[in-house]
């Protein structure tokens, strides 16, 4: 079955090249399916037949040859295989340690190596725009993950801190004039707050309803201090924990009988 599959890949990428030449021979278009049907046939002839580790640095090692060999035939001039060979390489590496690879301190490690990577790839290479806080905020939540994923609320806490404190930067790098991000900021208050109340709706409607009310009170003053229209919204909101306090008071004297 493997023999099969590997030879109809074989002849298919050979078609692929073919039409390729005599339909646009400026433009090697086939090589992302031919590099994606090798690294499947290679990974099926490996997969059972070696150990994770060196099944793990063998495809490491095959997806760099390709990726490079795509980059220098494609745009030689722009070695944008940097942003993806050392990531790629801490695959083999946590094959290679096995159970350790799923602690928080190999977890640290490997993020922040890659984060101080792309940083100073960022300022040696790249300096026109600090792009490397969107691959550490990502790579950031590997150890906060590990570290804190069996406690909701303070993986709520923390993610929401981690979110908040990117979005602010990426708000001040980017468009400081426009204060957006108290938009994704207001989502995010949500998550570790439903999970600290999702048994008290009395609590959770009054927390939330204050928190609905200086969110919208922000964007006014933001947005249009001139009109006051939070007002409106304001007494919307407050029906809320109003209508939550009659349920309760009325289910409180219903068992007090």
């Amino acid at each position: 079955m493997i023999v099969l599959f590997n030879l109809a890949a074989h002849v298919f990428i050979g078609v692929l090249f073919l039409i390729n030449f005599l339909t646009t021979p400026g433009d090697w278009w086939a090589l992302y399916p031919a590099g994606l049907l090798l690294l499947s046939s290679l990974s099926i002839m490996l997969d059972r037949k070696l150990g994770y580790k060196l099944y793990a640095f063998t495809m490491a090692t095959a997806f760099i040859v390709y990726l490079s060999f795509v980059n220098w035939v494609q745009t030689p001039d722009y070695p944008w295989i940097l942003y993806i060979c050392f990531p790629l390489l801490w695959w083999p590496l946590s094959a290679f340690f096995g159970q350790a690879s799923r602690s928080l301190f190999f977890a640290g490690i490997a993020s922040s190596s890659m984060i101080l990577y792309y940083i100073l790839l960022n300022m040696f290479w790249e300096t026109g725009f600090p792009w490397a806080i969107f691959p550490a905020f990502i790579l950031l939540w590997w150890p906060l993950s590990i570290g804190v994923a069996r406690r909701p609320l303070a993986y709520g806490v923390l993610g929401t801190l981690l979110s908040s404190v990117f979005f602010i930067a990426v708000n001040w790098i980017t468009t400081p004039e426009a204060i957006w991000a108290i938009y994704p900021i207001f989502a995010l208050i949500w998550w570790p707050m439903s999970i600290a109340l999702y048994k008290k709706p009395f609590a959770f409607s009054l927390a939330g309803s204050a928190l609905l009310i200086v969110f919208f009170v922000a964007v006014n003053v933001l947005t249009t201090p001139l009109t006051p229209w939070a007002v409106f919204v304001i007494f919307a909101v407050l029906w809320w924990p109003l209508a939550m306090y009659v349920y309760w008071h009325k289910q409180k004297k219903r068992h007090s009988f």
